[in-house]
């Protein structure tokens, strides 16, 4: 966007993205001006100059915008507009993703040539934009689990790595908890691997849902979770452990009364540094060993 300011010397430009839902479109990047002014603005499709385009894959040229109502002045947040050019942003298959708006003061300010270097222009970064959005996505899905979108192990180990360095470089403290389902070989075999697949999606969700935005969690094996929580010491990750179980084994599951123990239910590890673990190796082994630990004390139940 730079380099059209730089080469085509024009004053103002935005670009507009429609979301996934595909109901709204919303400012992404505008140049030329303070993105603060429209960063949050978001127009419905049809609404506005900027939702007429992307509903209907049509460039719109407007001379004078005080002469047009459709045009809403980005929600009234940028009115020092005279010309105003928007045009959509289409990829293969004819799919609109999004728009790119440039504005001039000055009426009347773009000839049709303008026009036509614009939509090409339009045209590139549309197709820019698609293979952004292909790589993040493929990205995302290397580090996330097929069955559950937890993060995967080795996603899980790079960043276990990086707080591991974190923490012993700043003094800082962070724990592991490891969780295992309770006898899942028993749910598998007694309500098949679909609902065994549930299951564990199920847990998944639950797990996701009580812990912090800044915790990551993985699924470590089959049945197996773990998770990394930074600034956490032991008696906090015992706490968030115990809460984890308890909230497991409220839940309900299918058919979970055919389970050994007549829940459905988990056993955590948990392993803290500074402490023992000198090492990642060390941290995970220690949790791993609590874990078994709480298995041979009969499940369903947190040890560290």
């Amino acid at each position: 966007m730079e380099l059209i300011d730089n080469y085509l010397h024009v004053e103002e430009y935005c670009l507009l993205l429609l979301d996934k839902s595909k109901k709204t479109i919303s400012v992404k990047a505008c140049h030329g001006f303070a993105e603060s002014e429209i960063k949050n603005v978001t127009f419905k499709l049809g609404e506005g100059i900027s939702g007429i385009v992307a509903k209907s894959g049509k460039s719109i040229l407007i001379e004078d915008v005080s002469k047009d109502k459709r045009y809403l002045h980005y929600k009234d947040k940028k009115k020092d507009v005279g010309s105003f050019l928007s045009i959509p942003l289409i990829i293969k298959g004819n799919e609109i993703i999004g728009v790119l708006n440039v504005h001039k003061k000055m009426l009347s300010g773009f000839t049709p040539g303008d026009v036509d270097l614009f939509s090409e222009i339009a045209y590139d970064l549309a197709n820019a934009i698609d293979k952004a959005k292909v790589y993040e996505e493929t990205k995302e899905l290397s580090m996330k689990d097929d069955l559950t979108s937890l993060y995967n192990r080795r996603f899980f180990n790079g960043n276990l790595e990086q707080e591991f360095v974190r923490a012993k470089r700043y003094n800082r403290t962070f724990s592991l908890i490891m969780l295992d389902i309770d006898n899942f070989k028993v749910y598998n075999d007694t309500n098949g691997h679909l609902k065994g697949d549930d299951a564990i999606k199920k847990t998944s969700k639950l797990l996701l849902k009580n812990i912090r935005k800044s915790d990551i969690i993985a699924r470590y094996g089959g049945e197996e979770f773990i998770v990394l929580m930074p600034e956490i010491d032991h008696k906090g990750a015992l706490r968030v452990a115990e809460n984890l179980r308890e909230v497991i084994e409220r839940t309900e599951f299918v058919n979970e009364k055919a389970q050994p123990g007549g829940n459905f239910t988990i056993t955590a590890g948990v392993s803290t540094y500074p402490g023992k673990a000198r090492s990642i190796i060390d941290m995970i082994d220690y949790a791993d060993k609590a874990l078994y630990a709480g298995k041979a004390l009969g499940r369903n139940v947190v040890c560290g």
